[in-house]
């Protein structure tokens, strides 16, 4: 029998499987007079359900009785659907030392706050108990040579591979420049292949007079192992999806996927100006600056979930 701490050890969660509070991208460099206000936007190009948004405020909190204070006031929506949550994390800022925030569960300075899945507030990395992947260059696994051969032969003939015509308004960025070389060698006009792919008739433009060499051979094997993926489980039992997932795990390498794999943030800064300097001087301020980044935050939820049902017809 093994002894004290053998075997196998549970799994934890690392830093990349969960949404990130990056206090470097909104205080640093200048950011933080000129970008007081903004918003994140988590969204998953395979799951478009998980669209998750927080909408914040830089603020100076000067109340008579307190010391004044920098705040991130901030609501977060861990879906588009759940109730918002209202967080204040108090910032510290010194002459020559970078700002960090103050982890509202234990009072540490960090400079990224995180929160896993299904969390519904932010918090530093030790208090979630999260610990960092052993190796980042295992994320990125370059694609298989089978896939390298067979990528060579469609920018070859611009042609091979390419998804059936009713398919041709759901592409990646890679696939719908080659599907435009594809078309182009029918004699279709500029505006013909626009409506077939669902672009512009300036990007086809642009695409044709790029040709080949404007197409990413990485990003394309990606867009198309994508599609492939989403394809093939979509008609498997959930049974079936996690038995093909593991046997899948288990001819790339050990290592584990990040939960967040397929996930892109996007972050949105709005200019200072004199709206967005006020300073909290009471709880009515403070109770109309979260009242501000609620409906803000729900006109920008609105927006987000109308984008992708257009996108998903």
């Amino acid at each position: 029998m093994g002894g004290f701490g053998s075997g196998r050890r549970p799994e934890k969660l690392s830093v990349n499987d969960c949404r990130q509070l990056d206090i470097g991208l909104l205080c640093d460099g200048g950011a933080l007079g000129a970008f007081p206000r903004g918003q994140f936007i988590w969204q998953n190009e395979l799951q478009p359900e998980r669209l998750a948004l927080l909408d914040y405020w830089l603020v100076r909190e000067c109340w008579p009785d307190r010391e004044s204070r920098l705040l991130l006031c901030c609501v977060y929506w861990p879906t588009a659907d759940a109730r918002p949550q209202d967080d204040e994390i108090e910032l510290t800022r010194r002459r020559g030392v970078r700002t960090n925030a103050l982890c509202p569960a234990c009072s540490q300075a960090a400079r990224k706050l995180y929160a896993p899945p299904g969390a519904i507030d932010f918090s530093c990395r030790v208090c979630q108990g999260l610990i960092y992947p052993p190796s980042t260059k295992l994320r990125f696994l370059p694609p298989l040579p089978a896939e390298l051969v067979s990528l060579a032969a469609e920018l070859t003939d611009a042609g091979q591979g390419l998804p059936a015509e009713d398919e041709l308004s759901e592409l990646g960025p890679q696939e719908s420049r080659l599907a435009c070389l594809h078309l182009h060698t029918s004699r279709l006009s500029l505006r013909q292949i626009a409506a077939r792919v669902g672009i512009s008739k300036s990007s086809v433009h642009r695409y044709l007079a790029a040709g080949t060499a404007g197409i990413d051979a990485f990003e394309l094997a990606s867009e198309q192992r994508r599609r492939l993926l989403t394809s093939y489980y979509a008609g498997l039992t959930p049974a079936e999806e996690l038995r093909s997932i593991h046997r899948w795990i288990g001819r790339r390498g050990p290592h584990r996927h990040s939960a967040t794999e397929h996930d892109t943030v996007q972050l949105i800064l709005e200019r200072a100006n004199s709206e967005n300097r006020e300073s909290l001087r009471g709880i009515a301020d403070r109770d109309r600056c979260y009242a501000s980044l609620r409906e803000r935050g729900q006109h920008r939820l609105a927006l987000e979930v109308e984008a992708q049902a257009q996108r998903g017809k």
